[in-house]
């Protein structure tokens, strides 16, 4: 980009963006003129600098939802998820940050700044679809948020159309090729990666069974969510954790967003269930990958921990959802 040759920059396999770099840049090109500043940056330097930067924002993201409590973020700070995304220099830690400051929003009243919160999220925007089930469940409360994440989407976009003309339709086009490419089945933690380990990626049967599971998912996460009975955090966990189950390519580091609503859910009296939640997903996101391998090198096929621990939370999440009570009853 700084060199005027931005229509290299969704083309990972032409010599010119070989000669820069070996690994695509796979988010949207707002994201891209972010990126500018740290590339006057050395590496090392900027990579410590990033990485102080994100854990500091996913701190001041869990702090405007209230935490004051950072047990959960210690425990999900040695699982494995969250020292490869430090590893790779991931933007996981942004993420988580300002998926908090939307929901600190939210807790505040302040719907349409949450909104735009999203919008400003929105460089892994197939991480956010959790939000539609609030909007759709609760339409009047939540209207504005959806209208300022679409307004401050429309303006990132058409800025960065401006800047960079036909980088749009490039990046669209680089994800519909790259689709079956983007990530490993290994490092996810979702459905279509859980069941393609089983039946095989290019098998067709694969998308009847993640489309099937999807509907009755997305049924019951709306059922559950009209009941009304649960709180903020227990919405937004159940929200967020089925959508996260559906979509392609979440990666265990993906994960880490939930670290919000367990965070906030642990401040209150579902502190022992968010203990066993948090405790049984930092495992098995950690684990969920050399044990998926070693089946894989073993028998071809492999039971996915990493999903299998993302499904027993989600099932806790509907539980407090539909409930509105904690899974332990209080001493």
């Amino acid at each position: 980009i700084r060199a005027g040759s931005f229509e290299f920059l969704y083309q990972p396999n032409s010599p010119e963006f070989l000669a820069l770099a070996q690994v695509g840049f796979v988010y949207p090109p707002w994201a891209a003129l972010v990126m500018i500043p740290w590339t006057f940056l050395p590496v090392t330097f900027g990579l410590v600098v990033w990485t102080v930067l994100g854990l500091g924002i996913t701190v001041a993201g869990l702090r405007a939802c209230g935490v004051r409590d950072f047990r959960p973020m210690a425990v999900a700070m040695v699982s494995f998820p969250a020292v490869f995304a430090v590893g790779l220099g991931q933007s996981s830690f942004f993420f988580v940050g300002f998926f908090g400051f939307a929901v600190g929003s939210m807790l505040r009243s302040h719907v349409v700044r949450s909104g735009f919160w999203l919008a400003l999220a929105g460089w892994k925007p197939h991480l956010l679809g959790g939000f539609a089930f609030l909007w759709i469940t609760d339409t009047k409360r939540w209207w504005r948020q959806a209208a300022a994440a679409a307004g401050g989407t429309v303006g990132l976009i058409l800025v960065s159309s401006v800047v960079l003309p036909g980088s749009w339709i490039a990046w669209i086009r680089f994800l519909i090729e790259s689709v079956n490419d983007l990530a490993s089945a290994v490092l996810e933690a979702s459905l279509p990666g859980m069941v393609s380990l089983l039946v095989g990626s290019l098998n067709p049967v694969r998308w009847a069974i993640v489309g099937g599971l999807a509907v009755a998912l997305v049924a019951l996460v709306i059922i559950a969510l009209r009941r009304r009975k649960a709180s903020l955090e227990a919405s937004i966990a159940l929200a967020t954790g089925v959508w996260l189950l559906i979509v392609p390519h979440v990666v265990i580091y993906d994960v880490l967003v939930l670290l919000v609503p367990l965070s906030m859910a642990f401040q209150t009296r579902l502190r022992r269930d968010v203990i066993a939640v948090g405790t049984l997903l930092a495992l098995g996101l950690s684990i969920g990958p050399r044990v998926t391998q070693l089946q894989l090198d073993q028998w071809g096929r492999a039971l996915d921990p990493s999903t299998s621990a993302l499904i027993v939370a989600v099932a806790m999440f509907v539980f407090w959802t539909w409930t509105g009570t904690p899974f332990f009853d209080e001493a």
